[in-house]
């Protein structure tokens, strides 16, 4: 069982997200880029419930539902587990009450992808944007933050 350290949170992992950053790293993409060590456990995006507290977390208490990244490749860990250690500093959130554990673990990196490259178009009201693949975990989110600010959304898909 690992216990969290100053400002980490452990929580017990109730659904994991598979994206494909997570396969990638998994087949060596990121073999002699990024520090790391075994054993190692996979997975970024993941929802659970705190079952501790490091020293320093006033975020977070025992018994909260929350959902995040959990990836740590240099300290070998991830969401892929039972239990899983995480940071108290904004990659891990409570998660809405209306809002199931599956669902809310499948949203960290696709909906952070969406958001940073929304943001980086740079959007006024008024402008266009085309979504390809609105359909996708990023595009869904990037439809909705594009529209949340005004833009017109142009968004495809593959035909089915």
């Amino acid at each position: 069982m690992p216990e969290p350290g100053p400002d980490e949170i452990l929580v017990r992992i109730h659904a994991a997200g598979l994206n494909p950053f997570d396969w990638k790293v998994a087949d060596g993409a990121l073999e002699g880029a990024v520090e790391h060590s075994f054993p190692l456990v996979m997975g970024s995006d993941g929802a659970g419930v705190v079952t501790a507290v490091g020293s320093g977390v006033t975020a977070f208490r025992p018994g909260d539902r929350v959902y995040g990244q959990f990836m740590k490749l240099s300290k070998g860990r991830g969401s892929h587990a039972e239990y899983a250690l995480g940071d108290a500093d904004g990659k891990v959130a409570t998660i809405p009450d209306h809002l199931s554990f599956t669902l809310a673990a499948a949203l960290p990196t696709a909906t952070v992808t969406a958001y940073q490259a929304v943001q980086a178009a740079a959007l006024q009201p008024g402008h266009t944007i085309l979504v390809n693949g609105a359909s996708g975990g990023v595009g869904q989110s990037a439809v909705q933050f594009a529209a949340g600010q005004g833009a017109w959304v142009v968004a495809t898909d593959r035909e089915t």
